[in-house]
């Protein structure tokens, strides 16, 4: 992101917010994922965590869904996980993307290469209101509360004593 001194502090900051409170989601993730994946759940990763975002969602709902002793949290743990998606592909434009600027109209501008038929790929812009910006900030930091409370959620399942064969 590259910042022009003529913009406001205050934008920057917001944007920044973006980045910060799903970094927290993120983390949380991971915890959710370390934990899934004990040894004595039986569902060790030899490979390790997948590194992708999406990947990492599926391994994660794969694996509320297949320990019986996480059944309890199962919906509860694949609904919220199914709603970080969206929320992940547009912080990904504003994390990611070239920001433009403020473009008039109440509308800040992200640049993002993004692939076409074949091995091209196109610059395409992105535009959102400051007040999409806030609530993409507001969607975020509740999701990033729901992913704390599940993680905690999810290690207070003990652990079983013996590991599941499978």
């Amino acid at each position: 992101m590259r910042i022009n001194p003529d913009d406001q502090e205050n934008d920057y900051a917001l944007f920044g917010m973006v980045l910060l409170q799903w970094g927290h989601v993120e983390a949380e993730l991971v915890n959710i994922l370390l934990r899934l994946t004990h040894p004595r759940f039986g569902f060790v990763q030899e490979k390790g965590l997948p590194r992708g975002f999406s990947d990492q969602i599926r391994l994660a709902k794969r694996l509320y869904r297949a320990i019986p002793h996480i059944a309890e949290l199962k919906d509860e743990a694949c609904a919220l996980l199914g709603t970080l998606g969206p929320l992940h592909n547009t912080r990904s434009v504003i994390v990611h993307g070239y920001y433009q600027g403020y473009a008039g109209g109440d509308r800040f501008m992200f640049g993002i290469f993004e692939p076409q038929k074949g091995p091209r790929m196109v610059n395409k812009a992105h535009y959102f209101t400051h007040a999409q910006v806030v609530q993409l900030s507001s969607d975020i930091d509740k999701r990033r509360a729901s992913m704390a409370m599940l993680s905690a959620n999810t290690f207070r399942v003990p652990l079983p004593k013996t590991v599941r064969a499978g």
